[in-house]
């Protein structure tokens, strides 16, 4: 379920970035072919915020993103509490430190007895199935 909830997670952001994109090009009145125009750093500054904060936000707000809602997931700290605003963004950078080596912090999540992945282990969290 996790795994599913971070694929949905990974498709509704990538939506909302090419919107974000889309857009940008449209205010610069430029096309698909002149995206490489667009300066690099601010555009990616603002797409990391953009994603980090979807991610911070739902967490500590509720524990869940949209993608942990549709897949009945919830994030809570090791002793079953909500998150609080640190934890969560500890978490949502050990994620970045989880996914990109190949997503070799992702892969300790089918290895270990309580399913924690790297980003789990950084930020002191766990991931429970939300009873229906």
């Amino acid at each position: 379920m996790r795994l599913a909830a971070g694929l949905f997670d990974a498709a509704l952001l990538a939506c909302l970035d090419a919107v974000v994109i889309a857009l940008t090009l449209r205010l610069a009145e430029l096309d698909l072919q002149s995206l490489g125009l667009l300066p690099v750093a601010p555009l990616a500054g603002f797409l990391i915020l953009l994603n980090g904060g979807y991610v911070v936000v739902l967490i500590r707000a509720g524990g869940q993103t949209f993608g942990k809602m549709a897949f009945g997931v919830r994030v809570v700290d090791r002793a079953g509490h909500p998150v609080t605003t640190s934890v969560a963004v500890v978490r949502a950078l050990g994620y970045l430190v989880s996914v990109l080596p190949l997503g070799l912090g992702v892969v300790l999540m089918f290895l270990d007895t309580e399913r924690r992945a790297l980003h789990d282990r950084l930020a002191g969290t766990r991931v429970l199935m939300v009873p229906k």
